[in-house]
């Protein structure tokens, strides 16, 4: 291997240490539906609505609709 190679394909790969539950209403029918997420972001985009983190806690996030 050259000297300032940096390999993309690293042996090591990290797991997450815990996935979060993202819990968010249907954009159709409005219930609320669940959805395993490696982290928890601001923002949330899913099935083509764009949904705003309201409440995170224990592995759980909560996300409500972001009118546009």
């Amino acid at each position: 291997m050259q000297e300032y190679h940096v390999d993309p394909f690293p042996e090591v790969v990290e797991e997450p240490t815990q996935l979060v539950t993202a819990v968010f209403s249907h954009p159709l029918h409005g219930r609320l539906v669940e959805r395993l997420i490696l982290w928890v972001r601001p923002h949330l985009d899913m099935e083509g609505e764009r949904y705003k983190l309201t409440w995170w806690g224990n592995g759980v996030a909560y996300y409500e609709p972001v009118s546009r």
